[in-house]
C-alpha cells in the first residue's frame, strides 16, 4: 500500500515539474531557474517520501504507561 502512494505522488511532482518546466520563460537565467525547480522538486519529493515511509516502521514504540497523570500530579490507582 505504501508503495502506491509513494509512486502516485512521484508522478504528481513529474507531472508539476514538466508542465511547470515548459512555463519557464527564455531568458539568459532559464537554465539557472530549470535547475532550481528541478532540484526543489527532487528534495521535496525526498523529503516527504523519507518522512511518509519512517511512519510505517517506526524505530521507537510507544509504550504504555499505566498509572500516568497526563496533569503530571500522581495518581491514586
Amino acid at each position: 500500500m505504501a508503495g502506491v502512494a509513494i509512486l502516485v505522488t512521484f508522478i504528481l511532482f513529474a507531472l508539476a515539474g514538466g508542465t511547470a518546466f515548459w512555463f519557464i520563460p527564455k531568458s539568459q537565467d532559464q537554465i539557472l531557474y530549470r535547475t532550481a525547480l528541478s532540484l526543489t522538486l527532487v528534495c521535496t519529493w525526498t523529503m516527504w517520501a523519507v518522512t511518509y515511509l519512517a511512519q510505517m516502521n517506526p524505530l521507537i514504540v510507544p509504550e504504555r504507561s499505566f498509572g500516568h497523570n497526563p496533569t503530571g500530579g500522581h495518581s491514586n490507582l
